[in-house]
Protein backbone atom coordinates (compact mmCIF):
# COMPACT_ATOMS: atom_id res chain seq x y z
CA UNK A 1 0.00 0.00 0.00
CA UNK A 2 2.61 2.68 0.73
CA UNK A 3 4.24 1.86 -2.70
CA UNK A 4 0.93 2.13 -4.19
CA UNK A 5 1.08 5.82 -2.38
CA UNK A 6 4.23 6.58 -3.60
CA UNK A 7 3.94 5.60 -7.19
CA UNK A 8 0.73 7.66 -7.80
CA UNK A 9 3.01 10.79 -7.03
CA UNK A 10 5.88 9.74 -8.91
CA UNK A 11 4.73 7.13 -11.10
CA UNK A 12 2.84 5.88 -14.07
CA UNK A 13 -0.69 5.12 -13.83
CA UNK A 14 -1.08 1.92 -12.17
CA UNK A 15 2.11 1.34 -10.86
CA UNK A 16 2.14 -1.01 -8.11
CA UNK A 17 -1.51 -2.05 -8.40
CA UNK A 18 -0.50 -3.80 -11.73
CA UNK A 19 2.41 -5.86 -10.42
CA UNK A 20 0.33 -6.78 -6.83
CA UNK A 21 -2.24 -8.07 -9.56
CA UNK A 22 0.30 -10.18 -11.10
CA UNK A 23 1.56 -11.41 -7.53
CA UNK A 24 -2.04 -11.34 -6.02
CA UNK A 25 -4.86 -12.12 -8.80
CA UNK A 26 -7.17 -10.04 -10.18
CA UNK A 27 -8.87 -9.35 -6.53
CA UNK A 28 -6.83 -8.78 -3.60
CA UNK A 29 -7.07 -6.84 0.05
CA UNK A 30 -4.73 -4.41 1.32
CA UNK A 31 -4.50 -3.07 4.98
CA UNK A 32 -3.33 0.34 5.90
CA UNK A 33 -3.34 1.86 9.50
CA UNK A 34 -5.53 -1.43 10.25
CA UNK A 35 -8.21 -0.66 7.54
CA UNK A 36 -9.03 -3.28 5.08
CA UNK A 37 -9.84 -2.30 1.40
CA UNK A 38 -10.46 -4.50 -1.73
CA UNK A 39 -9.06 -3.86 -5.09
CA UNK A 40 -10.52 -5.38 -8.21
CA UNK A 41 -9.93 -5.41 -11.75
CA UNK A 42 -12.25 -8.13 -12.48
CA UNK A 43 -14.90 -7.89 -15.20
CA UNK A 44 -17.54 -9.70 -13.94
CA UNK A 45 -16.84 -8.26 -10.11
CA UNK A 46 -16.99 -5.09 -11.99
CA UNK A 47 -20.07 -5.68 -13.45
CA UNK A 48 -21.57 -6.89 -10.71
CA UNK A 49 -21.02 -3.37 -8.71
CA UNK A 50 -21.73 -1.59 -11.56
CA UNK A 51 -24.81 -2.65 -13.44
CA UNK A 52 -25.81 -6.76 -11.48
CA UNK A 53 -25.98 -5.37 -7.63
CA UNK A 54 -25.97 -1.46 -7.76
CA UNK A 55 -28.10 -1.71 -4.53
CA UNK A 56 -25.55 -3.43 -2.90
CA UNK A 57 -22.63 -0.75 -3.31
CA UNK A 58 -22.75 3.40 -2.38
CA UNK A 59 -20.13 6.07 -2.68
CA UNK A 60 -19.89 5.75 1.25
CA UNK A 61 -19.24 7.48 4.14
CA UNK A 62 -15.24 7.05 3.33
CA UNK A 63 -14.96 9.28 -0.32
CA UNK A 64 -17.76 11.57 1.04
CA UNK A 65 -15.87 12.77 4.16
CA UNK A 66 -12.88 13.02 2.13
CA UNK A 67 -14.08 15.01 -0.63
CA UNK A 68 -16.88 17.47 1.49
CA UNK A 69 -15.10 20.67 0.89
CA UNK A 70 -14.95 20.69 -2.92
CA UNK A 71 -17.78 18.42 -3.69
CA UNK A 72 -20.36 18.71 -0.90
CA UNK A 73 -23.34 16.68 -1.39
CA UNK A 74 -23.90 16.74 -4.94
CA UNK A 75 -23.87 13.94 -7.94
CA UNK A 76 -20.61 12.61 -7.22
CA UNK A 77 -21.15 11.95 -3.56
CA UNK A 78 -24.67 11.24 -2.53
CA UNK A 79 -26.13 7.66 -2.31
CA UNK A 80 -29.46 8.69 -2.36
CA UNK A 81 -31.56 9.20 -5.81
CA UNK A 82 -30.93 13.24 -5.97
CA UNK A 83 -27.42 11.73 -7.85
CA UNK A 84 -30.27 11.22 -11.06
CA UNK A 85 -31.91 14.50 -11.00
CA UNK A 86 -30.06 16.44 -13.38
CA UNK A 87 -30.23 13.41 -15.78
CA UNK A 88 -33.56 15.35 -17.28
CA UNK A 89 -31.45 18.22 -18.14
CA UNK A 90 -29.30 15.92 -20.66
CA UNK A 91 -31.85 14.91 -23.08
CA UNK A 92 -31.21 14.83 -26.44
CA UNK A 93 -32.61 17.76 -28.18
CA UNK A 94 -30.65 19.75 -25.75
CA UNK A 95 -27.00 18.60 -25.88
CA UNK A 96 -27.07 18.78 -29.50
CA UNK A 97 -27.85 21.94 -30.02
CA UNK A 98 -24.28 23.24 -31.07
CA UNK A 99 -24.59 26.79 -31.99
CA UNK A 100 -23.27 28.22 -28.88
CA UNK A 101 -20.27 25.05 -28.73
CA UNK A 102 -19.43 26.44 -32.38
CA UNK A 103 -18.71 30.10 -31.92
CA UNK A 104 -16.13 28.67 -29.00
CA UNK A 105 -15.00 26.05 -31.15
CA UNK A 106 -13.90 28.64 -34.02
CA UNK A 107 -12.67 30.81 -31.56
CA UNK A 108 -9.98 28.36 -30.23
CA UNK A 109 -9.40 27.28 -33.97
CA UNK A 110 -8.61 30.86 -34.47
CA UNK A 111 -5.75 30.89 -31.58
CA UNK A 112 -4.46 27.74 -32.88
CA UNK A 113 -4.00 29.06 -36.21
CA UNK A 114 -2.66 32.60 -34.71
CA UNK A 115 -0.16 30.04 -33.27
CA UNK A 116 0.31 28.46 -36.49
CA UNK A 117 1.47 31.72 -38.11
CA UNK A 118 3.91 32.16 -34.98
CA UNK A 119 5.62 28.98 -35.36
CA UNK A 120 4.80 28.35 -31.79
CA UNK A 121 3.53 24.66 -29.81
CA UNK A 122 0.55 25.09 -27.71
CA UNK A 123 -0.55 23.44 -24.83
CA UNK A 124 -4.19 22.12 -25.84
CA UNK A 125 -4.71 20.86 -22.57
CA UNK A 126 -5.06 24.47 -21.37
CA UNK A 127 -6.95 25.78 -24.68
CA UNK A 128 -9.91 22.76 -24.63
CA UNK A 129 -10.21 23.18 -20.60
CA UNK A 130 -10.82 27.00 -21.26
CA UNK A 131 -13.15 26.10 -23.97
CA UNK A 132 -14.60 23.68 -21.86
CA UNK A 133 -15.25 26.09 -19.13
CA UNK A 134 -17.14 28.38 -21.43
CA UNK A 135 -19.28 25.79 -22.31
CA UNK A 136 -20.03 24.44 -18.90
CA UNK A 137 -20.84 27.76 -17.56
CA UNK A 138 -23.03 28.73 -19.80
CA UNK A 139 -24.67 25.32 -19.49
CA UNK A 140 -24.88 25.57 -16.12
CA UNK A 141 -25.32 29.27 -15.69
CA UNK A 142 -26.39 30.66 -18.62
CA UNK A 143 -23.10 32.99 -18.63
CA UNK A 144 -19.58 32.33 -21.23
CA UNK A 145 -16.81 33.89 -19.28
CA UNK A 146 -15.10 34.15 -22.68
CA UNK A 147 -11.70 32.57 -21.17
CA UNK A 148 -10.61 31.95 -24.45
CA UNK A 149 -10.78 35.48 -25.23
CA UNK A 150 -9.56 37.28 -22.12
CA UNK A 151 -10.95 40.64 -21.05
CA UNK A 152 -14.26 40.76 -23.02
CA UNK A 153 -16.58 40.91 -20.53
CA UNK A 154 -14.42 43.09 -18.06
CA UNK A 155 -12.68 40.70 -15.88
CA UNK A 156 -9.77 39.76 -15.92
CA UNK A 157 -10.93 36.05 -16.75
CA UNK A 158 -8.27 34.02 -18.16
CA UNK A 159 -6.79 34.65 -14.99
CA UNK A 160 -9.68 33.73 -12.63
CA UNK A 161 -10.22 30.43 -14.86
CA UNK A 162 -6.78 29.28 -14.72
CA UNK A 163 -6.96 30.23 -10.65
CA UNK A 164 -10.14 27.79 -10.51
CA UNK A 165 -8.72 25.05 -12.46
CA UNK A 166 -5.64 25.12 -10.77
CA UNK A 167 -7.43 25.65 -7.33
CA UNK A 168 -9.73 22.32 -8.33
CA UNK A 169 -6.61 20.48 -9.23
CA UNK A 170 -4.66 20.84 -6.33
CA UNK A 171 -8.13 20.31 -3.90
CA UNK A 172 -8.49 16.54 -6.16
CA UNK A 173 -5.25 15.11 -5.83
CA UNK A 174 -5.74 15.80 -1.85
CA UNK A 175 -8.74 13.62 -2.05
CA UNK A 176 -7.56 11.38 -3.45
CA UNK A 177 -4.58 10.93 -1.24
CA UNK A 178 -6.75 10.97 1.52
CA UNK A 179 -8.71 7.91 0.02
CA UNK A 180 -5.39 6.15 -0.74
CA UNK A 181 -4.66 6.94 3.16
CA UNK A 182 -8.51 5.44 4.46
CA UNK A 183 -10.11 6.85 7.37
CA UNK A 184 -7.04 7.77 9.03
CA UNK A 185 -6.19 10.93 7.03
CA UNK A 186 -7.67 13.79 9.29
CA UNK A 187 -4.40 12.73 11.73
CA UNK A 188 -2.27 14.13 9.25
CA UNK A 189 -4.72 17.24 8.84
CA UNK A 190 -5.20 18.17 12.70
CA UNK A 191 -3.79 21.45 12.10
CA UNK A 192 -6.13 22.36 8.90
CA UNK A 193 -8.33 21.42 6.41
CA UNK A 194 -4.94 20.96 3.49
CA UNK A 195 -8.02 21.82 0.74
CA UNK A 196 -9.31 24.82 2.70
CA UNK A 197 -7.86 28.06 0.78
CA UNK A 198 -8.64 26.23 -2.62
CA UNK A 199 -12.27 25.18 -1.91
CA UNK A 200 -12.14 28.58 -0.77
CA UNK A 201 -10.71 29.95 -4.13
CA UNK A 202 -13.43 27.73 -5.91
CA UNK A 203 -16.87 29.06 -4.16
CA UNK A 204 -15.15 32.38 -4.69
CA UNK A 205 -15.01 31.65 -8.96
CA UNK A 206 -18.34 30.01 -8.40
CA UNK A 207 -20.82 31.95 -6.05
CA UNK A 208 -20.63 35.46 -8.16
CA UNK A 209 -22.38 33.48 -11.21
CA UNK A 210 -24.42 31.92 -8.64
CA UNK A 211 -25.68 34.67 -7.28
CA UNK A 212 -26.37 36.64 -10.59
CA UNK A 213 -28.25 33.77 -11.62
CA UNK A 214 -30.45 33.39 -8.55
CA UNK A 215 -31.07 36.87 -8.72
CA UNK A 216 -31.97 37.25 -11.97
CA UNK A 217 -33.95 33.74 -11.77
CA UNK A 218 -35.97 35.94 -8.58
CA UNK A 219 -36.43 38.73 -11.30
CA UNK A 220 -38.72 36.26 -13.31
CA UNK A 221 -36.63 36.30 -15.80
CA UNK A 222 -34.54 32.96 -17.24
CA UNK A 223 -30.89 32.84 -16.32
CA UNK A 224 -29.67 32.69 -19.85
CA UNK A 225 -27.83 35.94 -21.74
CA UNK A 226 -28.25 33.95 -25.12
CA UNK A 227 -31.35 34.17 -27.32
CA UNK A 228 -32.51 30.39 -27.66
CA UNK A 229 -35.77 28.76 -28.18
CA UNK A 230 -35.53 26.68 -25.25
CA UNK A 231 -33.63 29.15 -22.25
CA UNK A 232 -33.20 27.53 -19.08
CA UNK A 233 -29.84 26.10 -17.59
CA UNK A 234 -29.40 23.24 -15.45
CA UNK A 235 -29.42 25.92 -12.79
CA UNK A 236 -32.93 26.45 -13.97
CA UNK A 237 -33.58 22.47 -14.03
CA UNK A 238 -31.74 22.51 -10.49
CA UNK A 239 -34.35 25.36 -9.18
CA UNK A 240 -37.32 23.40 -9.66
CA UNK A 241 -35.93 20.34 -7.30
CA UNK A 242 -33.59 22.08 -4.96
CA UNK A 243 -33.94 25.25 -2.82
CA UNK A 244 -30.95 24.54 -0.64
CA UNK A 245 -28.31 27.26 -1.99
CA UNK A 246 -25.40 25.31 -0.54
CA UNK A 247 -26.71 21.76 -2.24
CA UNK A 248 -27.20 24.06 -5.85
CA UNK A 249 -23.59 25.38 -5.37
CA UNK A 250 -22.48 21.40 -4.58
CA UNK A 251 -24.52 20.19 -7.92
CA UNK A 252 -22.69 22.84 -10.07
CA UNK A 253 -18.94 21.96 -8.81
CA UNK A 254 -18.77 20.48 -12.52
CA UNK A 255 -17.22 21.15 -15.53
CA UNK A 256 -15.60 20.29 -18.35
CA UNK A 257 -11.79 19.22 -17.28
CA UNK A 258 -12.73 15.47 -17.70
CA UNK A 259 -14.06 16.29 -21.41
CA UNK A 260 -10.90 18.52 -21.96
CA UNK A 261 -8.60 15.83 -20.68
CA UNK A 262 -10.10 13.09 -23.19
CA UNK A 263 -10.01 15.21 -26.20
CA UNK A 264 -5.86 15.96 -25.01
CA UNK A 265 -5.41 12.44 -24.86
CA UNK A 266 -7.47 11.63 -28.64
CA UNK A 267 -5.02 14.32 -29.66
CA UNK A 268 -2.56 12.40 -28.00
CA UNK A 269 -3.56 8.94 -29.60
CA UNK A 270 -3.53 10.77 -33.23
CA UNK A 271 0.13 12.78 -33.17
CA UNK A 272 1.18 8.93 -32.57
CA UNK A 273 -0.89 7.13 -34.99
CA UNK A 274 -0.89 9.12 -38.40
CA UNK A 275 -2.37 6.75 -40.13
CA UNK A 276 -5.21 6.52 -37.99
CA UNK A 277 -6.02 9.93 -38.21
CA UNK A 278 -5.59 9.87 -41.74
CA UNK A 279 -8.36 7.36 -42.07
CA UNK A 280 -10.87 9.43 -39.44
CA UNK A 281 -9.81 12.65 -41.30
CA UNK A 282 -10.59 11.01 -44.59
CA UNK A 283 -13.82 9.73 -42.89
CA UNK A 284 -15.21 13.39 -41.92
CA UNK A 285 -14.30 15.03 -45.17
CA UNK A 286 -16.06 12.66 -47.40
CA UNK A 287 -19.29 13.46 -45.49
CA UNK A 288 -18.78 16.91 -44.21
CA UNK A 289 -15.81 18.54 -46.25
CA UNK A 290 -14.22 21.49 -45.20
CA UNK A 291 -16.78 23.79 -44.24
CA UNK A 292 -20.22 22.11 -43.39
CA UNK A 293 -21.13 22.71 -39.67
CA UNK A 294 -21.61 18.83 -38.43
CA UNK A 295 -25.39 17.58 -36.36
CA UNK A 296 -25.80 14.57 -34.45
CA UNK A 297 -26.69 12.65 -37.22
CA UNK A 298 -23.83 13.36 -38.95
CA UNK A 299 -22.06 12.34 -35.97
CA UNK A 300 -23.82 9.53 -35.32
CA UNK A 301 -22.85 8.04 -38.73
CA UNK A 302 -19.03 8.50 -38.17
CA UNK A 303 -18.29 5.15 -37.08
CA UNK A 304 -14.74 5.95 -37.16
CA UNK A 305 -14.87 8.69 -35.06
CA UNK A 306 -17.05 7.08 -32.70
CA UNK A 307 -14.52 3.94 -32.52
CA UNK A 308 -11.34 6.71 -31.94
CA UNK A 309 -12.55 8.03 -28.93
CA UNK A 310 -13.58 4.48 -27.43
CA UNK A 311 -10.08 3.18 -27.86
CA UNK A 312 -8.81 6.36 -26.62
CA UNK A 313 -11.32 5.75 -23.27
CA UNK A 314 -10.15 2.22 -23.29
CA UNK A 315 -6.61 3.49 -23.08
CA UNK A 316 -6.64 6.26 -20.95
CA UNK A 317 -10.40 6.07 -18.60
CA UNK A 318 -11.53 9.55 -17.70
CA UNK A 319 -11.69 7.95 -14.29
CA UNK A 320 -8.88 5.35 -13.58
CA UNK A 321 -10.32 4.18 -9.84
CA UNK A 322 -13.10 4.34 -8.25
CA UNK A 323 -14.63 3.55 -4.64
CA UNK A 324 -17.52 2.11 -3.21
CA UNK A 325 -18.55 0.61 0.18
CA UNK A 326 -20.80 -2.16 0.42
CA UNK A 327 -23.99 -2.09 2.14
CA UNK A 328 -24.38 -6.13 2.86
CA UNK A 329 -22.48 -8.55 3.10
CA UNK A 330 -22.25 -10.13 -0.30
CA UNK A 331 -19.62 -12.66 -2.16
CA UNK A 332 -17.38 -12.28 -4.80
CA UNK A 333 -16.25 -14.96 -7.66
CA UNK A 334 -12.47 -15.87 -6.89
CA UNK A 335 -9.56 -15.30 -8.84
CA UNK A 336 -9.15 -19.13 -9.47
CA UNK A 337 -11.87 -21.42 -10.47
CA UNK A 338 -12.17 -24.17 -8.17
CA UNK A 339 -11.67 -21.87 -5.16
CA UNK A 340 -14.04 -21.33 -2.50
CA UNK A 341 -16.15 -17.47 -3.33
CA UNK A 342 -14.40 -14.75 -1.30
CA UNK A 343 -16.63 -13.35 1.38
CA UNK A 344 -17.28 -9.45 1.18
CA UNK A 345 -18.36 -7.59 4.28
CA UNK A 346 -21.33 -5.23 4.42
CA UNK A 347 -19.43 -1.46 5.05
CA UNK A 348 -15.73 -2.88 3.32
CA UNK A 349 -14.16 -0.16 1.06
CA UNK A 350 -14.03 -1.36 -2.44
CA UNK A 351 -11.96 0.02 -4.99
CA UNK A 352 -11.84 -1.24 -8.92
CA UNK A 353 -9.74 -0.41 -11.48
CA UNK A 354 -11.02 0.43 -14.84
CA UNK A 355 -7.32 1.50 -15.89
CA UNK A 356 -5.86 -2.40 -15.63
CA UNK A 357 -9.09 -4.20 -16.41
CA UNK A 358 -9.02 -1.61 -19.74
CA UNK A 359 -5.86 -2.87 -20.60
CA UNK A 360 -6.16 -6.52 -19.59
CA UNK A 361 -5.36 -7.94 -23.04
CA UNK A 362 -7.87 -10.48 -22.54
CA UNK A 363 -10.52 -7.99 -21.72
CA UNK A 364 -9.97 -5.34 -24.19
CA UNK A 365 -12.73 -5.36 -26.39
CA UNK A 366 -16.01 -3.72 -26.65
CA UNK A 367 -17.24 -5.45 -22.74
CA UNK A 368 -14.60 -3.75 -20.96
CA UNK A 369 -16.11 0.02 -21.11
CA UNK A 370 -18.15 1.50 -18.01
CA UNK A 371 -21.68 1.44 -17.58
CA UNK A 372 -24.69 0.81 -15.75
CA UNK A 373 -27.31 2.65 -13.73
CA UNK A 374 -24.96 5.68 -12.67
CA UNK A 375 -22.81 6.34 -15.69
CA UNK A 376 -21.98 9.77 -16.19
CA UNK A 377 -25.03 11.34 -16.48
CA UNK A 378 -23.97 14.09 -19.40
CA UNK A 379 -22.23 11.27 -21.10
CA UNK A 380 -24.00 12.14 -24.23
CA UNK A 381 -23.05 15.97 -24.00
CA UNK A 382 -19.62 14.85 -23.40
CA UNK A 383 -19.46 12.04 -26.80
CA UNK A 384 -21.21 14.77 -28.79
CA UNK A 385 -19.49 17.80 -27.56
CA UNK A 386 -15.99 15.66 -28.20
CA UNK A 387 -17.22 14.76 -31.60
CA UNK A 388 -18.27 17.86 -32.64
CA UNK A 389 -14.54 19.56 -31.36
CA UNK A 390 -12.74 17.38 -33.36
CA UNK A 391 -14.49 17.20 -36.58
CA UNK A 392 -13.87 21.04 -36.75
CA UNK A 393 -10.63 20.36 -35.85
CA UNK A 394 -10.12 17.78 -38.92
CA UNK A 395 -11.69 19.78 -41.46
CA UNK A 396 -9.26 22.66 -40.80
CA UNK A 397 -5.95 21.07 -39.75
CA UNK A 398 -4.26 18.82 -41.90
CA UNK A 399 -1.26 17.67 -39.27
CA UNK A 400 -0.99 17.16 -35.54
CA UNK A 401 2.61 16.82 -33.81
CA UNK A 402 3.56 16.23 -30.30
CA UNK A 403 5.71 18.98 -29.18
CA UNK A 404 8.00 17.22 -26.60
CA UNK A 405 10.58 20.27 -26.93
CA UNK A 406 7.78 22.31 -24.97
CA UNK A 407 6.72 20.21 -22.61
CA UNK A 408 7.46 21.85 -19.56
CA UNK A 409 10.62 19.17 -18.06
CA UNK A 410 9.45 18.41 -14.90
CA UNK A 411 6.43 16.84 -16.65
CA UNK A 412 7.91 15.04 -19.01
CA UNK A 413 8.32 10.94 -18.91
CA UNK A 414 10.82 9.83 -16.21
CA UNK A 415 14.37 8.56 -18.45
CA UNK A 416 13.59 5.68 -16.12
CA UNK A 417 10.86 4.49 -17.66
CA UNK A 418 12.78 3.87 -21.13
CA UNK A 419 14.74 1.11 -18.68
CA UNK A 420 14.99 -2.46 -20.27
CA UNK A 421 13.02 -3.93 -18.22
CA UNK A 422 9.81 -1.91 -18.91
CA UNK A 423 10.34 -2.70 -22.76
CA UNK A 424 6.85 -4.52 -22.88
CA UNK A 425 5.06 -2.25 -20.64
CA UNK A 426 3.16 0.96 -22.23
CA UNK A 427 5.12 3.11 -20.26
CA UNK A 428 8.50 2.16 -21.98
CA UNK A 429 7.08 4.40 -25.38
CA UNK A 430 4.75 6.91 -23.89
CA UNK A 431 5.93 10.52 -25.10
CA UNK A 432 3.41 11.83 -22.70
CA UNK A 433 2.51 11.64 -18.74
CA UNK A 434 -0.76 10.20 -17.75
CA UNK A 435 -1.37 11.39 -14.08
CA UNK A 436 -4.22 10.81 -11.68
CA UNK A 437 -6.37 12.88 -9.49
CA UNK A 438 -9.84 11.74 -9.07
CA UNK A 439 -9.51 11.88 -12.74
CA UNK A 440 -6.84 11.19 -15.72
CA UNK A 441 -4.92 14.52 -16.98
CA UNK A 442 -1.66 14.80 -19.04
CA UNK A 443 1.01 15.91 -16.77
CA UNK A 444 2.09 19.51 -17.62
CA UNK A 445 -0.11 19.62 -20.52
CA UNK A 446 -0.60 18.67 -23.92
CA UNK A 447 1.81 20.28 -25.91
CA UNK A 448 1.07 20.39 -29.82
CA UNK A 449 1.86 21.77 -33.50
CA UNK A 450 -1.29 21.72 -35.89
CA UNK A 451 -0.83 23.00 -39.83
CA UNK A 452 -3.45 24.05 -41.53
CA UNK A 453 -4.75 22.42 -44.58
CA UNK A 454 -4.32 25.34 -47.33
CA UNK A 455 -7.29 24.77 -49.35
CA UNK A 456 -7.73 26.17 -52.83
Amino acid sequence: MVSMYKTWFNGYVGDGLDSATERLGLTFKTRFFGVDKVWTSNVEIIHQILVKDFNGYVKGDEFRTASAGLLGHAIFTTDDKSWSITRPFFRRSRVSDFEHLEQLTNTAIAIIKEKEREGRAFDFQDLISRLSIDASTLLLFGTCLDSLREGSSGYRVSGQANSFRAAVIRSLHTICGRLMIGPSWPVLEIFGDSTASDNALVDSFIDPLLDASLAKKAAGGTTTNYDSSEPDTLLDSLLSEISDRKVLRDETVVGGETTASSLSFVIYCLTQHPQVKERLRAEILEMLGHDRTPDAENIKSLKFLRAVIDETLRLYPTIPYNLRETTRDTTWPPNKAGEKPYFIPAKTSVCYSVWLLHRNVDLWGPDAMTEGPRNCLGLQFAYLQMSFVLIKLLQTFETFTLATEAQPSWSRPPASWRAPEFSDHRKFKEECWPRTHIALYPNGGMWVRMKEEKVL
